[in-house]
């Protein structure tokens, strides 16, 4: 919306509208006063002990598995969510770092785009995943501290709206009753936090964007390798009951999304 003005604007002072140049000035203020907070970094400092997470869309099994594991190496991810794994994804993770690195796996790997893996460093407990969703969607308990939703909703094309809307919704039942401990739910929600339905699931289960915490402005994630450049951020990290100490994204060859990582912190 800020771009779309600066067009107006010469319109108005080309036509000299003076009324009207004001007006858009007006209107340009309210909305830097509202993207501004997006710039300014609020995390803490890092430590040692925080939780780094990452994930990324593979395409269809299709995405470099050689710079996932760059992403990892590079950010020592502890948790990392595979989304759109395939039975190819499966049989590269056999012979990358990753099974070095982070080996407890679970979750389940599909020919489709319903595939979703989670791989964690340490040891995880896998719940059974919860119903209500076209694509697979997983959650782990990371000891007794930390839940991680790993999600991937159906995409809103068409008649498909509705769907999406309802695994929206779906979402945040599921997460409603977590008890108090730190909640991430991070991977490929295919809303981005200008759709009104995502950002009602957020303020209803109190879950903050670590990308906006983190000061990164405008994160854009979807679409990569077309003809359109990236344009909107429908892969995130959302959290409850944790501090956000940094965030940011990562290029992943061969697939349209690129990664998110973020690294948390108890409060």
């Amino acid at each position: 919306m800020g771009l779309s003005l600066v067009p107006l604007l010469l319109c108005t002072v080309v036509l000299r509208r003076w009324l009207l140049v004001l007006s858009v000035l007006a209107l340009g203020m309210v909305h830097l006063a509202i993207a501004i907070p997006w710039w300014i970094d609020q995390g803490i400092d890092e430590s040692e002990d925080d939780l780094i997470v990452a994930a990324i869309n593979l395409e269809y099994g299709r995405g470099s598995m050689d710079d996932v594991e760059a992403l990892v190496q590079r950010h020592h991810v502890d948790v990392l969510v595979l989304i759109e794994a395939t039975p190819a994804t499966a049989r590269a993770l056999e012979s990358s770092t990753l099974a070095d690195d982070l080996p407890h796996r679970s979750g389940e790997v599909s020919p489709d785009a319903s595939g979703t893996l989670v791989l964690t460093r340490a040891p995880h407990e896998a719940r059974e995943s919860p119903p209500g969703f076209v694509f697979g969607q997983e959650i782990v308990d990371l000891g007794s501290d930390v839940t991680v939703v790993a999600a991937h909703t159906f995409p809103p094309v068409g008649s498909s709206t509705q769907v999406w809307r309802e695994e929206l919704r779906t979402l945040g039942r599921g997460i409603e009753d977590e008890p108090t401990r730190g909640l991430v739910v991070l991977g490929d929600l295919n809303a981005s936090t200008g759709h009104p339905a995502l950002r009602e699931l957020m303020t209803e289960q109190r879950l903050e964007a670590a990308h906006r915490v983190a000061g990164q402005g405008w994160v854009r994630t979807w679409p990569r390798n077309s003809q359109i450049p990236p344009f909107v951020q429908i892969d995130h990290v959302l959290v409850r009951g944790l501090d956000v100490v940094d965030a940011g994204t990562w290029p992943v060859a061969d697939t349209d999304h690129l990664a998110v990582w973020a690294r948390l912190a108890a409060p």
